[in-house]
């Protein structure tokens, strides 16, 4: 499938330090790239992966004029290609053409999701439009929007962290 994966334009993917969301992308392009899936990552100049990247021509991302040149780079984009799906980590403001095209948009949300923010993704994508959290205690606040939600837990890379089952971790885990 061709996927289109959006990152914030403020660090690269991977990041050089900080930034566990860019690891996390990093990780999925890596993976969906060892599948065979055709992938195209949005992202910071200074991007380091094994896909095409599309640097974002907009590097802050509170600033109207950046957000708008970023709008109109995915756009772009979005209409002279097909992406089965776009799947974003980045800001919602830059889908909505996509999302007013009724493209298959998935919004994951790493950190605290504001029902406005999912409320307009549905106004604008309807049932393209797909939500998804790394937690469920992300969908609290969502109230009826947060049944329409689905939780997806981060992935890990093996080859760096193997899972190992600590007794203390195992009776606390059981006392909840």
């Amino acid at each position: 499938i061709r996927v289109a994966i959006t990152a914030d334009p403020m660090l690269p993917v991977p990041p050089e330090q900080y930034g566990g969301i860019e690891r996390v992308i990093a990780l999925l392009v890596s993976e969906l790239v060892r599948r065979g899936h055709e992938v195209t990552l949005f992202a910071k100049e200074g991007s380091n992966v094994e896909c095409t990247l599309v640097k974002w021509p907009g590097q802050r991302e509170q600033s109207l004029v950046h957000t708008a040149r970023n709008i109109i780079c995915i756009t772009r984009r979005i209409l002279s290609e097909t992406f089965d799906v776009i799947h974003s980590f980045g800001r919602l403001a830059y889908l909505f053409p996509a999302l007013l095209l009724h493209r298959p948009v998935v919004m994951t949300y790493q950190r605290k999701i504001t029902p406005r923010s999912v409320w307009l993704g549905r106004t604008l994508g309807g049932s393209a439009f797909c939500v998804t959290a790394v937690g469920r205690h992300m969908l609290r606040e969502l109230g009826a929007e947060g049944d329409l939600a689905h939780v997806v837990p981060n992935g890990v890379d093996t080859h760096h962290f193997s899972f190992q089952r600590s007794e203390e971790h195992t009776s606390e885990l059981q006392s909840h």
